[in-house]
């Protein structure tokens, strides 16, 4: 008994430590080029590179506020066209649930 007691503290101490690092990686603050990276871009979309990405959109994104303002009516029908999502929403949604399963599957490694 006193062996699974000792076992279940040291799960549980590991248990703590591991969802204060997921939590820490998940709030953590994101860039844009980790968050569409080239990998979900090429599995994703037409483009290859987050570049050709930005380059291609009919919307300017190079700063937070243009994102915060992001003309929804004019990236949705580009989102459709050339990605495997209907709205920017979507698309932005599966990028950030990817870019999180990636950071708690590093966890774990």
């Amino acid at each position: 008994m006193g062996f699974e007691m000792k076992g279940m503290k040291g799960l549980e101490k590991q248990l703590k430590r591991v969802g204060k690092e997921a939590k820490k990686e998940v709030d953590g603050k994101v860039s844009l080029i980790d968050l569409f990276s080239n990998d979900f871009l090429k599995k994703n979309t037409d483009f290859n590179t987050f570049e050709s990405f930005i380059e291609d959109l009919p919307v300017k994104l190079k700063e937070q506020k243009d994102l915060d303002n992001l003309d929804k009516s004019k990236v949705d029908p580009f989102i459709k066209e050339k990605t495997k999502y209907n709205s920017w929403d979507d698309f932005a949604q599966a990028a950030a649930n990817r870019h999180a399963k990636k950071k708690l599957d590093n966890l774990f490694k």
